[in-house]
């Protein structure tokens, strides 16, 4: 009984240590990609568990052990906020980016593209692809749990890339005719 009221008490503690660099972080990923965002959240967290492994050893593990879970779990949720607002970020750069080149490849002189229209928009769309998902890849950090997310992010962005990429191809192709 007396492990349970204070380990909740450390978990609380623990939490309040972190609780303004998470808010920090989410507003500040709401607005730009933040560097070394990962490094950043495992910081956070490490410095919270440390804590709470630090004041709760002396309480039975498995009461301490499912409080630590708790405030892992808590923690992770209001990180979730920061993480989603990076992929939001970086899918607006990527699509961005893609419709740069879009424009790019309108503009060109049709006799220069006629015949490798295809074969550019897919070299395009893959780059694109690859270099959400390897930005992507780099906001997980262990135990987060959101490999999910990201490849709920990359299947997203890949469908609006694809239909980009077939409205280009479509553009172009008309002015063909």
């Amino acid at each position: 009984m007396v492990a349970n009221y204070r380990c909740n008490e450390i978990k609380d503690e623990s939490y309040r240590l972190v609780e303004e660099k998470i808010t920090d972080l989410t507003r500040i990923s709401a607005e730009k990609e933040v560097p070394g965002y990962k490094d950043k959240c495992q910081e956070v967290t490490s410095l919270a568990l440390n804590h709470f492994s630090k004041q709760s050893r002396q309480y039975d593990r498995e009461v301490s052990g499912k409080i630590q879970l708790e405030l892992t779990e808590h923690i992770m949720s209001q990180l979730f906020f920061s993480f989603d607002a990076q992929m939001k970020v970086l899918k607006h750069r990527v699509l961005e980016s893609f419709k740069t080149e879009i424009k790019k490849l309108e503009a060109r002189e049709l006799d220069e593209v006629a015949n490798s229209i295809a074969k550019i928009l897919e070299a395009l769309k893959e780059a694109k692809i690859g270099s959400y998902k390897r930005h992507s890849d780099e906001l997980l950090f262990d135990g987060s749990g959101w490999e999910k997310h990201v490849i709920l992010h990359v299947t997203e962005i890949k469908e609006t890339i694809v239909d980009l990429a077939n409205n280009c191809r479509d553009r172009l192709l008309s002015k063909l005719t």
